[in-house]
């Protein structure tokens, strides 16, 4: 029985002073419609002015959204109990809430909550339907239910999971639940129809023979039956007497299953005061709604329009604006319904008031033409100007959006002083995607111990700039509601990390992107230092992917390959703390082991322990397992690899109680196995399984839910989703991200049957889209700001504008005379340049207020000019260069820009892009591997190690390809190897008769030259030997000749000649001359010494100079340029070459760029010698070194400087059997046939 305070009805309210509200005659059923949102919170507030029998009842008030919740609840706050014409009132025990509560409470009796324990409730009905179809496959095909695999058609036809069937058929069975009893009532006993009440197609049967298998399961029947077995008895009053004697819902525009709900708020209204206040974005369309909807209602059974509805009918050719057509179905709909079904006297036929528009904004033309549902022109709509009030911005790309929405607010408040933050609504269709954008771009809100933009210029006649910053655009208040869980939980995105990781192959770049997340790095202590450290040992390691072979064998099919995989490196740096590492020899157990020392000792330690609990935890999710046994598991992980601070533990309680919710559901609702509902057993626990995969997902879903983020309205610009502020009025609205991508709608899904067979009122996701758009637009009170992607930032093509946009664009276009929308540029639309600092951002009127952006227009806009050089001019000769290691001048000819940097400026010339984890195992080497593999095994067999041993390290280490892939590039590298070897030999070249030589020479009294050489004894000739896998290239060629000049000016001769041998690999790849034989000596002398002190002079010379100016002498390109070389079509290619995969040459050397710039090979020819050039080297402009280009004076000064004391030629035979002097006449008449040096 109910409470004494709640007997007797509430006494009639009657027609309200407010032309909007009619009331019933014989019922309490009140329907309030109002085109205002004010007025209707007005009206709402006159009904909750009079006091309920019992003082401390509660107010119960149904709303759309927590933000029209939260509006509302400051309305009532200002008038409720305010003194007269003061706000200073008060509301109090007053329950927002929404309609599924209602339903909930009407489904409560007996002590039984439906609240805390509903069955059918989407987060629980999904574990009863897994369960469903994972004991189906047990029973037979032709008992009471099929197996499962025949239920659901996806799963046969493998589209689907177990459990993601399981979670789509939810869905659907709670979409049913609110909007098609009807249909559920009769598929329970028996009668399979569709969503209009038609014969059931075959294909579709399996959803009621699954609803009656889960229902059997649950022991219950579904909420659509109860309600409407409540319904039929008239027993719906008596279960709902735990409601409060007055019920409100407010602020609707559709009404999500309105047979059902407007049936149980007729009933309820017999017994207790019932108010729905609807509001109606269009009065004149709700009129004419209503108006159709009387007269098909007339011509319909009663039976047909409460139970399934009415058919929905198409709006094209309904005498209404354009815009409404296509933005309007929800509303139009929701008036036809209120008309058919609902009882007549309760419906309020408003007439749209008629205001005086002359002179009003465009914005307000336009909400007048939709409230009267006219197109223009019309007798009571005059045409509008372009005044600013209704603007569209395209920009370049999401971000430029952002910019300009932000500055557009500080253009705003500006202007208009009266206005603050709090005025302002951001609203976007993709919340997701720009709510990281907006904090990037607007910086942190102002908090209360700064001032807001809107508190700094007021009464203030500055207006640029922030007292808080001027390195920064003016700070605004703001605050981002109804955001995913996973963007406001950090620990909640780091577990979603976590399980992505153990689902997948646990790839390089994967497991060293979760390393670097902040719970992760303070749970195991990784610092910047330590973070970097194991980049570099994942690149020593090779590691691409697998935590182990075990791990690899899910992908790979076998268990035994682990190099680099993630236990074979901890394996390699667990061994190198023990042992030393050898390039000859594997350690204990096949092992290859990488040097560790020091502080490092204890992050690899670290590494071990956080990939074998990797490991440990890919081992425990691998198989398929319940829902009691995945929560525990994910608790372990949540504490194994996560630590946040003591402040922000919030996180991990919200994680946990999400788990609580979650094992809740599992089990029926309940926190107990003996939990009941209504009488009946609910399933203790969900027995079905499932995978890795599923858990993920679901707990993904979890997490994409949306949270308030606490209450709004408590000043500052507020920033939403489209929903969550629908109706709610803002003086200024930015609609912020409307492009196609946003406000595609796309297909509802597939096996839908409502979408199949839609009815008036069903909801759709195109027209609820369109819906949410026209709300907005009308909740604008002053102005309404539209941003959209207008050109794409990559091409600069143009984009074109979505239709739902281009709706809104033709509408305003028509509203100001009928033009184009394209030819109101300017004024409607508004183009902006493609960056923030732009200068035209800047001119009059201004379009922002970025300091920062305004200096780089500053200097855009400025007089341009080359970059300037990294020297003004040469730097002074530096004090102490007595002496000159020969190495150290060897590496300053090779590379004189990276000596200049690194030597005289003391700069660290780093690589220009750090080198990234390969993601797959290769199966074959590109160039650099195979130079790499060659290199080390030509250094392997001269130092008399086998091949096989190498192989097998090189194996281990993981740098070759697996099985065969490996074999096979190291037999082709040990190929070229061994052809190498074999031309040395030929040569008489014995690798044992090697000897070091120390080099001191005196160049000259101030300049002693030292170093070392390795020297190898022939028959005959002695001197330096180079055997490389390279090609000979100008770089290998200076380092022997300098060594050549090093050797013959300090040693004694100790054979007839003194010569360098270069060996490598062939420039022209014939197999049958796989390798290229090169000589250098020293032209013929009566003075060799003196000849090679004489170069050395010249090189030190220029090594000299080299330390004062940035000298353009590049190993390749400047060696290419010379007569030696094959001019400059090879030079070209020397200075950079790109194809399909790859680019390589010295203009990509970071030392040459910061030097140079990036220059083309033209530009690089185009610089112009210099008065320092010539006079540093006593040369004359006018002798044929003397060129007019720097890049070939260097080229001919290095390089003559060569010509002149060396011979270089390519047939050791030959040279073997003629002397010296035939040598140096065929040089010379190379010289001659080619560029001159003077």
């Amino acid at each position: 029985s109910c409470r004494s305070g709640w007997r007797g009805k509430a006494p009639a309210v009657g027609r309200s002073r407010l032309s909007g509200v009619r009331s019933t005659v014989g019922s309490m059923l009140q329907i309030h419609t109002e085109h205002s949102m004010e007025r209707l919170a007005g009206a709402f507030i006159e009904v909750v002015r009079t006091p309920l029998p019992d003082p401390f009842e509660v107010e119960w008030v149904g709303i759309p959204s927590p933000g029209l919740r939260d509006w509302l609840e400051i309305q009532c706050s200002t008038s409720l109990g305010a003194a007269p014409g003061a706000t200073d009132g008060i509301a109090a025990n007053i329950h927002f809430g929404f309609v599924g509560e209602l339903r909930r409470a009407l489904l409560s009796q007996g002590g039984n909550d439906w609240h805390q324990n509903d069955p059918w409730h989407p987060d629980r009905l999904v574990w009863a339907v897994a369960e469903t179809l994972a004991a189906a496959p047990a029973r037979s095909s032709r008992g009471a239910h099929p197996a499962a695999l025949e239920i659901v058609p996806a799963m046969q036809e493998g589209q689907t999971s177990l459990f993601g069937a399981a979670t789509r058929f939810s869905k659907l069975l709670a979409r049913y639940v609110t909007d098609r009893p009807a249909m559920l009532c009769r598929w329970a006993v028996g009668d399979f129809c569709d969503a209009q009440g038609a014969p059931l197609r075959p294909d579709a049967r399996w959803q009621a023979e699954l609803f009656l298998a889960v229902r059997e399961r649950l022991g219950i029947a579904s909420p659509a039956e109860l309600l409407d077995s409540a319904l039929n008895e008239g027993r719906l009053n008596e279960q709902a007497c735990g409601l409060p004697q007055r019920l409100s819902l407010f602020g609707f525009t559709t009404l999500v299953g309105a047979n059902s709900l407007l049936a149980q708020l007729d009933a309820l209204a017999l017994s207790r005061e019932v108010h729905l206040f609807m509001w109606e974005p269009s009065s004149g369309l709700a009129q004419w709604g209503r108006s159709s909807g009387t007269e098909r209602g007339a011509h319909m059974r009663t039976t047909e329009r409460q139970s399934f509805g009415v058919k929905r009918e198409v709006l094209d050719e309904s005498p209404v604006l354009p815009l409404l057509r296509s933005w309007g179905r929800p509303a139009l709909e929701a008036a036809q319904l209120l008309s058919i079904v609902a009882p007549q006297d309760a419906v309020s036929l408003r007439v749209p008031d008629i205001e005086d528009l002359s002179g009003a904004s465009l914005l307000k033309i336009l909400q007048a033409s939709v409230n009267r549902a006219m197109v223009a022109p019309a007798p009571s709509i005059p045409r509008a100007s372009a005044d600013g009030s209704v603007v569209i911005h395209e920009c370049h790309g999401q971000i430029r959006q952002v910019e300009v929405v932000r500055d557009q607010i500080l253009s705003i408040l500006e202007e208009d002083s009266s206005l603050e933050e709090s005025d302002i609504a951001v609203l976007c269709p993709d919340l997701t995607t720009y709510a990281p954008l907006i904090e990037a771009v607007f910086g942190p809100s102002a908090s209360s111990g700064t001032l807001s933009y809107a508190q700094t210029i007021h009464g203030s006649t500055t207006v640029w700039g922030n007292a808080n910053s001027k390195d920064s655009p003016p700070q605004l208040a703001y605050q981002i509601a109804h955001r995913h869980l996973e963007n406001l939980n950090p620990l909640g995105g780091a577990l979603v990390s976590l399980l992505t990781l153990l689902d997948g192959r646990c790839a390089a770049a994967q497991v060293s992107d979760f390393l670097s997340l902040a719970p992760v790095r303070k749970r195991f202590g990784l610092s910047d230092d330590d973070l970097a450290r194991l980049s570099e040992w994942v690149q020593e390691c090779s590691i691409n992917w697998g935590l182990s072979a075990q791990h690899r064998s899910h992908w790979l099919g076998v268990d035994t390959y682990s190099p680099g995989s993630w236990a074979g490196a901890v394996q390699r740096l667990l061994a190198g703390i023990a042992l030393c590492s050898s390039p000859d020899q594997l350690g204990f157990g096949g092992i290859a082991p990488i040097d560790v020392e020091g502080s490092d000792i204890a992050l690899a330690g670290r590494f071990a322990e956080i990939l074998e609990l990797l490991e440990l935890a890919a081992q425990q999710s691998s198989a398929p397992m319940g829902i009691d046994r995945w929560v525990p598991l994910v608790r372990s992980l949540l504490g194994t690899f996560f630590d946040i601070p003591v402040d922000q533990q919030w996180q991990m309680s919200s994680l946990l109680g999400m788990l609580a919710s979650i094992e809740r559901d599992s089990r029926g609702g309940s926190p107990d196995a003996s939990s009941s509902v209504l009488g009946e057993s609910v399933t203790p626990t969900c027995q079905a399984t499932l995978a890795l995969i599923e858990l993920r997902t679901f707990l993904g879903a979890q997490l994409s839910g949306t949270s308030s983020g606490g209450r709004l309205f408590r000043g500052g610009i507020t920033v939403s989703s489209l929903a969550a502020l629908r109706g709610v009025p803002f003086q200024v609205i930015f609609l912020l991200g409307c492009d196609e991508e946003a406000l595609r709608a796309g297909s509802g899904e597939a096996d839908d049957l409502i979408v199949s067979s839609p009815m008036i009122g069903d909801r759709d996701r195109r027209s609820d889209l369109r819906q949410s758009l026209l709300e907005a637009v009308m909740s604008a009170r002053e102005q309404l700001v539209v941003t959209r992607t207008g050109w794409n930032r990559v091409n600069n093509h143009p984009v074109p504008m979505p239709a739902a946009l281009a709706e809104l664009a033709d509408t305003c276009a028509g509203l100001l005379g009928g033009a184009d929308p394209a030819q109101l540029n300017g004024s409607l639309l508004q183009t902006h340049p493609c960056n923030s600092f732009d200068p035209a951002n800047f001119r009059t009127p201004r379009q922002s207020f970025d300091p920062v952006a305004l200096n780089g227009a500053m200097v855009a806009a400025g007089q341009r000019s080359e970059a300037p050089p990294v020297l003004s001019r040469p730097l002074a000769p530096e004090l102490d260069l007595r002496t000159v290691e020969l190495v150290d001048l060897i590496r300053t000819l090779q590379s004189p820009p990276q000596a200049f940097l690194s030597k005289r400026l003391g700069l660290h010339i780093g690589p220009t892009t750090a080198e990234s984890a390969e993601d797959e195992i290769p199966i074959s080497l590109d160039s650099l591997g195979k130079w790499s593999l060659g290199d080390r095994l030509l250094q392997t067999r001269l130092r008399g190690a086998a091949a096989d041993d190498l192989e097998a390290i090189e194996a281990a280490s993981g740098r070759l390809p697996p099985g065969s892939f490996g074999s096979a590039a190291v037999a082709a590298e040990s190929e070229l190897v061994t052809s190498l070897l074999d031309c040395a030999r030929s040569q008489g070249i014995d690798w044992g008769l090697s000897e070091a030589l120390v080099i001191e020479c005196a160049l000259d009294p101030t300049t002693t030259l030292f170093g070392s050489v390795t020297v190898i004894p022939s028959p005959g000739r002695w001197g330096p030997v180079q055997v490389g896998v390279g090609k000979l290239k100008g770089k290998r060629i200076l380092q022997a000749w300098v060594d050549l000049l090093a050797l013959t000016a300090t040693q004694a001769p100790r054979a007839e000649r003194c010569v360098a041998i270069l060996i490598g690999k062939s420039a022209s790849s014939s197999k049958a001359q796989p390798v290229e034989r090169r000589l250098i000596e020293l032209r013929e002398s009566s003075d060799p010494r003196g000849l090679a002190r004489g170069a050395l002079v010249e090189l030190v010379a220029l090594y000299r100079w080299a330390h004062c100016d940035v000298v353009p002498i590049f190993s390749e390109t400047s060696y290419s340029l010379s007569p030696l070389g094959k001019g400059d079509s090879e030079a070209q290619k020397a200075w950079l070459s790109t194809g399909p995969g790859f680019a390589y040459g010295d203009r990509l050397d970071p030392a040459t760029m910061l030097a140079f710039g990036d220059l083309e090979f033209e530009e690089l020819m185009e610089l112009e010698t210099r008065d320092e050039d010539f006079a540093q080297f006593g040369i004359s402009p006018g002798t044929a070194i003397g060129s007019p280009t720097r890049a070939t004076f260097y080229s001919r000064l290095l390089w003559g400087i060569f010509d002149r004391s060396c011979v270089l030629t390519d047939d050791l035979e030959a040279l073997a059997k003629k002397p010296a002097k035939k040598a140096a006449k065929k040089s010379a008449s190379q010289r001659s046939s080619g560029s001159a040096y003077g």
